[in-house]
């Protein structure tokens, strides 16, 4: 199959040859890039017969030769054969992976039998945050079946971006239209990503309501359109504030009380059409009551607010004791780090990781689990996954047996590429442990019953520390040294804006 390099031990090596601190050794470093040159061509075994091509264009004659060659192989025309007619990944989908990677657990955080389903919207990271949160309330309640309104939180991060991007709008209008982070910012004003610290501040500012409170609606499942046409209003005023800020410093002596009137009529016509697409919310200190009926059959009612029923419901669970583990083998480890213009709420808390080894994300998602806690974490789930065996394994697709290609890259070289960021967030609540190795996790996934394994997802450890980015940790939880690197915020590295690990998970 194609490869998956391990970049745990290459990270850690390469940090401890070049302390930050060292004089600069020119002949070393000369004769490093050498050996490195003659391995790199080593490894790549190259052709050098005088049949060999080194043409600058594409030649149809050498095409040719290269088909014939390959169709040599019986092996080759059976693909060939066998691809007209079938899907690759159902193609290829292993039979020993399959066996493998079986539904069984030894290390149960919880069980849930009410999947979620974020149905044709990119809100995972919502779904992921409000399916750990709901498990306090269920216990609390004594309660079946619930879910907190995901629509709810959506409906107010929308108006929190809106703002943030007209925001920054007016900070970046001394930036021309075409330099990098001016055509980042414009790229998607708006959408349904997020990361945890985003949750993390609109609960704090809006509190939670039961999914019953505030329903789903057409177009919260199916948010493609209206997201279409708040980012086509959004870069609009963009440009508009851009321009009037300019001119404001002519006209008036108070220039940004203009442009901040002139926001604030446009954050009133986004959240205008806000509430006409997704309905009125509850406001923060709207009373509403909620009515269910408990596990003896008792029907119950609470009358309270958003901001009352999380403080009373949600108060084993405090959103502000969790922060964000990664794993970035580009970037030193035990450091802080976070991106710039990464954010949801103006002035709300900032977006912040601690980078340490992918062994110790695993590590500290069984020492929640032992707890009795599932973790949220974001990853690159298209990364050899099968959505309808709800399987997640770098062994299950031999990509080099299909059709010769040989896959290398490791962690870091994926992240510099492009190859792969974080695209989807869920949760863990289980793990399969054998002789004190983690063999596998199972994951709740919010794509509903009828994907995967009646919703859930099974990852074997090996591609989650290849596709696993981030997990979420409680501080009473994570390893202590982890604990300090977060404290100290006066040590943050920040990444640019349009850095993979800014991704927002969206799928």
């Amino acid at each position: 199959m194609g490869n998956i390099i391990s970049t745990d031990n290459k990270a850690q090596a390469t940090q401890a040859r070049q302390p930050q601190d060292s004089p600069i050794d020119e002949k070393h470093c000369y004769l490093d890039e050498v050996s490195e040159s003659q391995q790199l061509l080593k490894s790549l075994n190259l052709k050098t017969s005088s049949s060999a091509e080194s043409s600058e264009t594409v030649k149809i004659d050498t095409c040719k030769r290269w088909e014939n060659d390959l169709l040599n192989n019986p092996k080759n025309k059976l693909a060939v054969e066998t691809f007209s007619k079938g899907d690759i990944t159902n193609t290829l989908s292993g039979r020993a992976a399959r066996i493998s990677d079986q539904n069984v657990f030894n290390l149960v955080a919880s069980e849930i039998e009410d999947v979620t389903n974020q149905a044709s919207s990119g809100r995972c990271w919502l779904f992921a945050s409000t399916n750990l949160l709901r498990n306090e309330v269920k216990m609390q309640l004594n309660i079946e079946e619930f879910q907190l309104s995901q629509s709810y939180l959506s409906f107010w991060d929308r108006i929190e971006k809106s703002n943030q991007y007209l925001e920054h709008s007016i900070e970046l209008s001394g930036e021309p239209i075409g330099s990098r982070i001016v055509d980042y910012i414009n790229s998607s004003p708006i959408g349904d990503g997020g990361q945890f610290d985003m949750v993390v501040n609109l609960i704090n500012k809006y509190g939670v309501v039961p999914q019953t409170i505030y329903p789903e609606s057409h177009n919260s499942s199916n948010s493609g359109k209206i997201n279409s046409l708040l980012t086509t209003k959004l870069r609009e005023g963009g440009l508009e504030l851009r321009k009037l800020s300019t001119s404001a410093k002519h006209l008036t002596s108070n220039p940004e009380s203009v442009v901040r009137r002139r926001k604030n009529e446009l954050l009133e016509e986004i959240y205008g059409a806000a509430v006409i697409a997704f309905g009125p919310p509850p406001s923060v200190d709207e009373e509403f009551v909620f009515e269910y009926k408990d596990k003896n059959n008792k029907v119950n009612s609470i009358k309270t607010t958003p901001l009352g029923f999380t403080d009373k419901y949600l108060n084993n669970f405090r959103v502000n004791d969790w922060y964000s583990l990664i794993n970035d083998p580009r970037n030193e480890y035990s450091k802080l780090y976070t991106v710039d213009k990464l954010q949801n709420v103006v002035g709300g808390r900032p977006v912040l990781y601690v980078n340490t080894t992918a062994d110790r994300l695993v590590d500290a998602v069984v020492t929640h689990l032992k707890n009795g806690k599932p973790v949220f974490f974001g990853c690159d789930v298209g990364k050899f996954s099968e959505r309808n065996g709800g399987l997640l394994d770098p062994k299950l697709f031999d990509y080099e047996l299909a059709f010769n290609l040989k896959l290398g890259m490791n962690k870091a070289d994926r992240l510099a590429t492009g190859e792969s960021s974080m695209t989807h967030a869920m949760s863990i609540n289980a793990a399969h442990i054998v002789d004190g190795k983690v063999q596998r996790f199972r994951i709740e996934n919010s794509w509903g019953k009828d994907a995967g394994q009646h919703g859930y997802y099974i990852c074997t450890v090996d591609w989650f520390k290849e596709f696993v980015y981030q997990v979420v940790v409680n501080k009473s939880l994570a390893p202590k040294d982890l604990n300090a690197v977060f404290e100290n915020k006066d040590d943050v590295h920040v990444l640019p804006c349009y850095d993979p690990m800014g991704a927002l998970a969206y799928c």
